[in-house]
């Protein structure tokens, strides 16, 4: 089981996001990939107030 730290995963979002704006156009494909990855991955998993728990592995169990 994957058991991710969700912010971390806030911290490597805003470090695609920045990446993305100094890359050139032809080089983003992969990050906007990933970067699309991990947010449906965290929407997912996010709770109804629109807040992610600690660790994403809580909301597994909490449903």
């Amino acid at each position: 089981m994957n058991v991710c730290w969700s912010r971390g995963n806030g911290w490597a979002a805003a470090a695609f996001a920045k990446v993305l704006r100094t890359l050139p156009a032809t080089r983003t494909q992969e990050y906007r990939d990933r970067l699309t990855e991990m947010a449906a991955a965290l929407r997912a998993v996010q709770r109804s107030d629109g807040f992610l728990y600690a660790g994403t592995e809580v909301a597994a169990r909490a449903g």
